[in-house]
Protein backbone atom coordinates (compact mmCIF):
# COMPACT_ATOMS: atom_id res chain seq x y z
CA UNK A 1 0.00 0.00 0.00
CA UNK A 2 1.53 3.07 -0.99
CA UNK A 3 1.08 5.64 1.61
CA UNK A 4 2.79 9.02 0.23
CA UNK A 5 0.44 11.36 -0.94
CA UNK A 6 0.78 15.19 -2.69
CA UNK A 7 1.18 18.11 -0.78
CA UNK A 8 0.14 21.36 -2.48
CA UNK A 9 1.00 25.03 -1.02
CA UNK A 10 -1.48 26.93 0.09
CA UNK A 11 -1.68 30.32 -0.93
CA UNK A 12 -0.28 32.94 1.52
CA UNK A 13 -1.68 36.49 2.10
CA UNK A 14 1.71 37.42 3.42
CA UNK A 15 3.13 37.66 0.30
CA UNK A 16 6.14 40.44 0.09
CA UNK A 17 4.35 42.71 -2.98
CA UNK A 18 5.91 46.35 -2.85
CA UNK A 19 3.57 49.51 -3.26
CA UNK A 20 3.23 50.32 -6.93
CA UNK A 21 3.41 54.11 -5.75
CA UNK A 22 6.85 53.25 -5.15
CA UNK A 23 8.00 52.12 -8.51
CA UNK A 24 8.55 53.06 -11.60
CA UNK A 25 5.51 53.47 -13.77
CA UNK A 26 6.31 50.35 -16.45
CA UNK A 27 6.36 48.02 -13.46
CA UNK A 28 1.73 48.67 -13.49
CA UNK A 29 2.61 47.54 -17.05
CA UNK A 30 4.51 44.36 -16.24
CA UNK A 31 1.55 43.75 -12.90
CA UNK A 32 -1.19 44.26 -15.00
CA UNK A 33 0.55 41.09 -17.22
CA UNK A 34 0.68 39.07 -13.97
CA UNK A 35 -2.77 40.41 -12.86
CA UNK A 36 -3.79 38.64 -16.57
CA UNK A 37 -1.97 35.56 -15.52
CA UNK A 38 -4.25 35.31 -12.41
CA UNK A 39 -7.06 35.84 -14.18
CA UNK A 40 -6.66 33.03 -16.24
CA UNK A 41 -6.04 30.86 -13.40
CA UNK A 42 -9.90 30.75 -12.64
CA UNK A 43 -11.49 31.60 -15.86
CA UNK A 44 -14.47 29.69 -16.35
CA UNK A 45 -15.18 29.98 -19.87
CA UNK A 46 -14.77 26.73 -22.20
CA UNK A 47 -11.29 28.07 -22.60
CA UNK A 48 -10.12 28.05 -19.18
CA UNK A 49 -8.40 24.72 -19.08
CA UNK A 50 -6.19 25.78 -21.75
CA UNK A 51 -5.72 29.05 -20.32
CA UNK A 52 -4.48 27.45 -16.76
CA UNK A 53 -1.97 25.17 -18.72
CA UNK A 54 -0.80 28.06 -20.46
CA UNK A 55 0.28 29.71 -17.28
CA UNK A 56 1.16 26.86 -15.69
CA UNK A 57 4.14 26.59 -18.66
CA UNK A 58 4.81 30.01 -18.47
CA UNK A 59 5.64 30.25 -14.69
CA UNK A 60 8.65 28.07 -15.68
CA UNK A 61 9.98 29.89 -18.37
CA UNK A 62 12.91 32.87 -18.05
CA UNK A 63 9.88 35.61 -19.73
CA UNK A 64 8.15 34.63 -16.19
CA UNK A 65 11.24 36.05 -13.77
CA UNK A 66 12.07 38.78 -16.33
CA UNK A 67 8.36 39.93 -15.91
CA UNK A 68 8.23 39.72 -11.85
CA UNK A 69 11.54 41.46 -12.35
CA UNK A 70 10.24 44.30 -14.13
CA UNK A 71 7.17 44.03 -12.32
CA UNK A 72 9.03 44.10 -8.82
CA UNK A 73 7.88 41.13 -7.27
CA UNK A 74 9.12 37.90 -6.40
CA UNK A 75 9.49 35.72 -8.83
CA UNK A 76 9.22 32.68 -6.31
CA UNK A 77 6.90 33.27 -4.40
CA UNK A 78 4.64 34.08 -7.17
CA UNK A 79 5.32 30.94 -8.81
CA UNK A 80 4.21 29.47 -5.03
CA UNK A 81 0.63 30.84 -5.35
CA UNK A 82 0.09 30.03 -9.06
CA UNK A 83 0.83 26.41 -8.54
CA UNK A 84 -1.74 26.94 -5.31
CA UNK A 85 -4.58 28.79 -7.35
CA UNK A 86 -3.73 25.64 -9.86
CA UNK A 87 -4.75 22.94 -7.35
CA UNK A 88 -7.89 24.21 -6.29
CA UNK A 89 -11.53 23.98 -7.23
CA UNK A 90 -12.57 27.22 -9.55
CA UNK A 91 -14.17 29.13 -6.93
CA UNK A 92 -11.99 29.17 -4.09
CA UNK A 93 -9.07 29.67 -6.97
CA UNK A 94 -11.33 32.64 -8.03
CA UNK A 95 -11.91 34.20 -4.35
CA UNK A 96 -7.64 34.22 -3.64
CA UNK A 97 -6.47 35.31 -6.93
CA UNK A 98 -8.92 38.06 -6.60
CA UNK A 99 -7.16 38.20 -3.33
CA UNK A 100 -3.77 38.27 -5.06
CA UNK A 101 -4.41 40.47 -8.16
CA UNK A 102 -5.62 43.03 -4.91
CA UNK A 103 -2.21 42.93 -3.86
CA UNK A 104 -0.71 43.67 -7.08
CA UNK A 105 -2.43 46.78 -7.64
CA UNK A 106 -2.03 48.11 -4.35
CA UNK A 107 -1.32 51.70 -4.23
CA UNK A 108 -1.58 52.46 -0.23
Amino acid sequence: MNMSSTIKPKPRSHITIERTEDLPEEAALWRAVIAQAVRDMYDSTPSGPRLRREVLVWIHTRDFNTVCDNASVPAFDLKEQFIALSGMPLSLARKYGMILREKLNEDD
